[in-house]
């Protein structure tokens, strides 16, 4: 199993101002901070599916979904349990040759979302399915199971660094700081598109158009690396006067 490693980068402050108000001339400081967690993913997200085109559409209908089959049955055996495959969408277009001409092909298009729990096999895993005929891969997204703890993690060190910068830059300036009068969360989040099974936040996406087959001697193509999860914290004091 793979340890999970934290990574603080230094805190940054994008701004800091001085506020006065009009009714009782108080004045105010406001810093914003951030700060980044990086850990070690344990679950990687797959959005792949099958593109087929054909003449007679139960044909080319039958084709995709066999592929689809076979994925979803050989991840039920790689011990992927059912409520971590789901049916993204199925898609079936018309396509004429032209305008004038009544000769047509069919599109058939369908996807599915596996989460698989073990990272260090999905390149095995990937390939496996691309040698079945899997010929789509939307995107991969390495996440961490629990995103919530990171997250707080990363909020905890953002107002800590907002903390020390404002009394840094109160020090330097000369003035004093009172009370926090305001504490906002402007963090940013990012979701999977076209996947409501996954909620989670996105954390480490790598994308992707259509893909090959592939074969078990090929050497691996894709690195999990860190995922990183940023907070974004905003302070404002009210200045002593």
């Amino acid at each position: 199993m793979l340890k999970n490693f934290l990574a603080v980068l230094a805190a940054s402050v994008f701004f800091a101002s001085f506020a006065a108000a009009a009714d009782n001339n108080k004045q105010y400081f406001t810093v914003e901070a951030d700060a980044i967690v990086r850990v070690r993913p344990d679950k990687v997200v797959l959005s792949i599916g099958v593109e087929k085109r054909g003449k007679i559409l139960t044909e080319t209908k039958k084709k995709s979904t066999d592929i689809i089959r076979k994925a979803i049955e050989y991840s039920k055996k790689q011990g992927i349990p059912e409520k971590n495959i789901q049916t993204d969408y199925i898609s079936i277009q018309p396509i004429y040759k032209d305008y004038d001409n009544d000769e047509k092909q069919y599109y058939v298009a369908q996807n599915i979302s596996i989460i698989l729990e073990n990272v260090e096999k999905y390149d095995e895993f990937l390939t496996a399915l691309l040698d079945l005929g899997i010929n789509r891969v939307n995107y991969v997204d390495f996440q961490v199971n629990d995103l919530k703890k990171y997250r707080n993690e990363s909020k905890k060190m953002a107002i800590a660094a907002a903390k020390e910068r404002a009394a840094f830059l109160a020090q330097e300036a000369g003035f004093k700081l009172g009370n926090i009068v305001n504490l906002s969360d402007v963090s940013r989040s990012w979701f999977p598109f076209g996947n409501n099974m996954l909620s989670n936040v996105s954390q480490n996406m790598a994308q992707a158009g259509g893909a090959g087959q592939g074969s078990s001697d090929e050497p691996d193509t894709l690195a999990p690396g860190m995922v990183s999860i940023k907070s974004t914290i905003v302070l404002t004091y009210e200045i002593k006067q």
